[in-house]
């Protein structure tokens, strides 16, 4: 059973704390593959759309021009994997960060999350890029409660034409 304690007893409250979890050079790195890879796939795209009917080639091989016309379907295939790949690095970055942000939080906090004393929840605020700051805010029971209020409300049936009058 938890103790009610005064508000003041928690004096931990506001806890600023940075997180450092090397996210950010992955998400970097993600961001510039998916730039990349999304260019390459709107000139394939294009060659493939509005490209020429036919591309003469000399007997030494192909130009590299002339290997996007003559190639574009298997690049703009290849650079669409390459931006789902970017994509997935981004959203391992995003997961690694979230995970680290919540052992952060446990960290810090500590046993004061389990001393929380009743109508107050906490709040947690980003100040700067790895700059967070943890707060313990009153509870909104009032916007609780008005959002159960209209859900269990059953809707009213709408009169009909006939029976307005």
């Amino acid at each position: 059973m938890k103790e009610k304690q005064d508000i003041h007893s928690l004096n931990v409250f506001p806890l600023k704390f940075e997180v450092d979890d090397g996210s950010t050079s992955l998400s970097t790195t993600s961001n510039i593959v998916n730039a990349v890879a999304g260019c390459i796939l709107a000139i394939a795209a294009g060659i493939i759309i509005f490209g020429p009917d036919s591309v003469q080639v000399s007997w030494s091989g192909p130009t590299f021009t002339q290997f996007w016309l003559l190639y574009p379907g298997p690049i703009a295939t290849a650079a669409g994997l390459v931006l789902y790949l970017g994509q997935h690095l981004k959203n391992n970055a995003r997961e690694e960060r979230e995970n680290t942000l919540e052992q952060k939080i446990s960290d810090v906090a500590g046993a004061n999350l389990e001393k929380l004393p009743e109508g107050y929840t906490l709040s947690l605020n980003k100040l700067g890029s790895e700059t967070y700051q943890l707060d313990l805010v009153p509870a909104d029971d009032t916007l609780a409660s008005t959002k159960e209020d209209s859900l269990s409300q059953e809707p009213q049936a709408t009169p009909k034409k006939d029976e307005i009058s």
